[in-house]
């Protein structure tokens, strides 16, 4: 029954608040937890307090690349720092498989205190690499490699300007060629065509991904990014980060401190009370993103590397075809001007 108020009017009842719920999906279980809206401060700390495991300062999941062109869900757990220490659990579950340790090994990976490289500038590391190093002479070699192409090209095509303005077109009219002069002008044509179109493609940019450069066969001599694929591999400590020894890893290790970071982050926030934590984490945090910037800018110089590698295979088969091509075609040419009219 409604309440009245003195003047007999209609007293509004009093409204309960109504709750809002929230519902956080932890790799355990459900949890849901009743904010009353007029309380920020219970809000905030209830947002804290999804899934709070005693034991576990973050976590985070996704659904990416499992690496090596499939599809997989990857987990990755922060405890709360111990004795100093942040470590991180990594589980990895590909399509239609079961959830392992990313690493048997080492399931629980100390991620701070760590030895970390100096990001640069412009990204990766200030110290000089042999990766680095390997990546400018291959740099240099492929721009004199289309330097050479141009002006291969520009010789080319005075030649066949020399040839074509001192042959005798204007009789063509009143002396028309035979069938067999006919027959050489036309495969001359076919075989410069042929040469310029090997020029072009060795100046024309091509892009070599990573992916390539994974699936490469390593078994195959003849393949050049195999080739490449085998020297990184087979010296994984010149050309690989710490601690990584094929490609696939390399990759794999970039998407796991790419969901760590996340995994950081919300760590962080949930042990925003806690100082000594927090500079823990945030240590641990800036750890892992000097370490993504490593492992990305190494994936981007192999990937260069292995385009460098196609670039010179394919430039000497150029090279060779591509010289006989010019020498048959002009050689073709001067016989069909030369061949007598009918």
């Amino acid at each position: 029954m409604a309440l009245r108020s003195r003047r007999g009017l209609p007293k509004a009842t009093p409204r309960a608040h109504t709750p809002i719920v929230l519902t956080h999906h932890c790799p355990s279980a459900v949890l849901m937890t009743e904010i009353n809206p007029d309380s920020a401060q219970q809000a905030a700390e209830a947002f804290a307090a999804w899934g709070s495991d005693p034991a576990v300062a973050g976590s985070f999941r996704a659904t990416t690349s499992d690496g090596s062109g499939g599809r997989a869900s990857w987990t990755v757990t922060v405890p709360r720092p111990e004795n100093g220490l942040v470590r991180r659990q990594v589980r990895y579950e590909p399509e239609n498989g079961n959830s392992i340790a990313w690493r048997t090994e080492n399931e629980d990976e100390v991620i701070w205190p760590t030895w970390t490289s100096q990001a640069g500038p412009q990204g990766g590391t200030d110290a000089d690499t042999a990766l680095d190093r390997v990546h400018d002479y291959w740099s240099q070699s492929a721009d004199r490699i289309r330097d050479s192409a141009k002006w291969l090209a520009a010789i080319l095509g005075l030649t066949v300007g020399a040839l074509v303005g001192t042959s005798p077109l204007s009789e063509i009219r009143t002396k028309p060629p035979q069938l067999p002069a006919i027959l050489f002008g036309v495969f001359g044509l076919l075989c410069l065509t042929g040469t310029m179109w090997l020029i072009l493609k060795v100046l024309r940019p091509t892009w070599t991904s990573f992916e390539d450069l994974q699936q490469a066969n390593e078994a195959d001599r003849r393949s050049p990014l195999g080739r490449w694929k085998h020297t990184v591999e087979s010296q994984q400590d010149l050309y690989l980060p710490s601690g990584i020894a094929t490609l696939t890893g390399l990759r794999q290790e970039m998407i796991v401190n790419e969901i760590s970071l996340t995994a950081l982050a919300r760590a962080i926030y949930a042990a925003r009370s806690a100082s000594d934590d927090i500079s823990l984490l945030q240590e641990a945090q800036a750890a892992q993103v000097r370490r993504l910037e490593e492992l990305r800018a190494a994936a981007s110089r192999i990937s260069s590397i292995g385009e460098f590698y196609e670039l010179r295979q394919f430039s000497s088969t150029a090279s060779t075809v591509g010289g006989l091509l010019a020498v048959a075609g002009t050689a073709c040419i001067i016989f069909g001007f030369a061949w007598p009219p009918a």
